[in-house]
């Protein structure tokens, strides 16, 4: 009987220690989710010069050759 009381009290510690890492590892989780969704957000604020840029260039295009017209706009984009 002892031998079994003390298999099923180590059991229960492990159980413990098992379910509280686990609780770690659902709120490191949800830290990096959150990190991610901010970074995101903020990549997404960066980026839109650029989004505005390239849709001037897009504007900007004209007829004849699409390679011609691409230099071109990226020519005068980089002030050459």
């Amino acid at each position: 009987m002892a031998i079994a009381k003390k298999a099923r009290d180590n059991l229960e510690a492990l159980a413990g220690e098992q379910g509280k890492k686990l609780g770690e590892l659902v709120l490191a989780g949800k830290e990096r989710e959150a990190l991610a969704a901010q970074a995101q957000a903020d990549a997404r604020k960066l980026a839109k010069p650029d989004y505005a840029a390239a849709n001037r260039l897009l504007q900007e295009r004209a007829g004849g050759d699409p390679t011609q017209a691409a230099e071109l706009i990226i020519d005068q984009e980089l002030g050459l």
